[in-house]
């Protein structure tokens, strides 16, 4: 079998998890755009009803409803103030949450993530929650409804590993989270709005993580 090449097929080939990451590197804030339009933007939309519309994304989710939403943990990005933003697709803008500074930013990242202290050098960290309401009308009867919700967070993290191997930037998923720690963050009460997980990036450090085992190429069929 030959190997595609070339745009997706790198990005694939790329995708890796980074658990180290340059602590005084600064995330481009293009870098930042780019992450968040491609991830969680919306690229088209229809109406099904005059009540109902429906948004395609890049990645998919149960039912075309999209519940889940990103608030951006920002501790080292270029033109930005550190802080907890919330990230508005109908506009493709950053809404400011809470000021922090820098050291609480990496505070924060650690706390929300149940004491990774590694993913404090992260330059942003997004939390994704899921709006209940928006799958529960749907799903309200089904045994599986609260596993469309974490498939939804899934396919995400997928498009943010993705994006990021594209961009050059070390990515990183944990959904080992403080939900509590992040609702009350994110100031939500968790019945209408919860945490799922915790997605990182940044710039990756020249030296690779102790955490990180080295892949060499496999090929099917002939290797091992």
């Amino acid at each position: 079998m030959r190997r595609q090449e070339g745009g997706l097929y790198d990005a694939l080939s790329d995708r890796r998890t980074t658990r180290s990451f340059e602590p005084r590197g600064a995330l481009p804030l293009e870098h930042l755009a780019i992450l968040l339009y491609e991830v969680f933007g919306c690229r088209a939309y229809a109406t099904m009803h005059p009540d109902v519309i429906t948004l395609r994304k890049s990645s998919p989710s149960a039912g075309g409803l999209h519940p889940v939403e990103a608030y951006p943990l920002i501790r080292h990005v270029e033109g930005i103030v550190p802080g907890l933003y919330h990230y508005r697709v109908r506009d493709h803008v950053l809404e400011l949450v809470t000021p922090l500074e820098r050291d609480e930013a990496a505070d924060a990242i650690t706390e929300i993530t149940a004491g990774q202290r590694w993913l404090a050098s992260a330059a942003a960290a997004l939390v994704l929650t899921v709006r209940f309401a928006r799958s529960f009308w749907k799903y309200r009867r089904s045994p599986t409804a609260y596993g469309t919700l974490l498939m939804d967070a899934g396919h995400l993290s997928q498009t943010f590993y993705l994006v990021c191997a594209d961009l050059g930037l070390g990515a990183f998923l944990t959904n080992v989270v403080d939900t509590a720690a992040c609702e009350k963050l994110l100031r939500l009460d968790g019945l209408a709005e919860g945490a799922l997980a915790v997605l990182c990036c940044g710039l990756p450090t020249a030296d690779q993580s102790p955490l990180d085992p080295e892949f060499v190429p496999f090929t099917p069929g002939e290797t091992i």
